[in-house]
C-alpha cells in the first residue's frame, strides 16, 4: 500500500512553534558537534564521542566528513556497532536514505 501525504493547514501560532523548534534543533546540533570536538580534544581515544560527531556531521550532510570520524571510532572500539552500521548505511544506501532512516532516531532534523 503506498501512503499519499497529507498536507495540513497550521495556524500561524503553530507555524511560529514549529519554526522555532527547527532553529533550535539546527543550533543545537551545532553545540553538540563543538562539544564532541572539545571532548574529542581533552580524550582523544574516546570512541563514543568520534562515532557521535560522525552521526552529526553526516546529518548535516557531510558523509566523507563523517566517514573519517566513523573509522576512527572503529580503530579504537572495533566491536562498536553503530559505528559499522551508520557508515555503511551512508555507503550503500546514498546520503537521502540515510537522512530518512535517521529522522526516526532523531526527529527534528533538518
Amino acid at each position: 500500500m503506498k501512503l499519499r501525504p497529507t498536507i495540513v493547514k497550521l495556524s500561524k501560532s503553530t507555524q511560529i512553534i514549529l519554526l522555532r523548534t527547527i532553529i533550535l534543533a539546527a543550533l543545537l546540533m551545532d553545540k553538540a558537534e563543538a562539544s564532541y570536538i572539545a571532548a574529542i580534544q581533552l580524550d582523544s581515544i574516546f570512541a563514543k564521542a568520534y562515532n557521535n560527531l560522525g552521526a552529526i556531521l553526516a546529518e548535516k550532510g557531510e558523509p566523507g566528513a563523517a566517514e573519517q570520524y566513523f573509522q576512527k571510532a572503529i580503530e579504537l572500539e572495533p566491536h562498536n556497532g553503530s559505528a559499522h552500521h551508520i557508515p555503511v548505511n551512508i555507503r550503500l544506501k546514498g546520503h537521502q536514505q540515510y537522512r530518512e532512516g535517521f529522522a526516526t532516531l532523531w526527529p527534528i532534523s533538518l
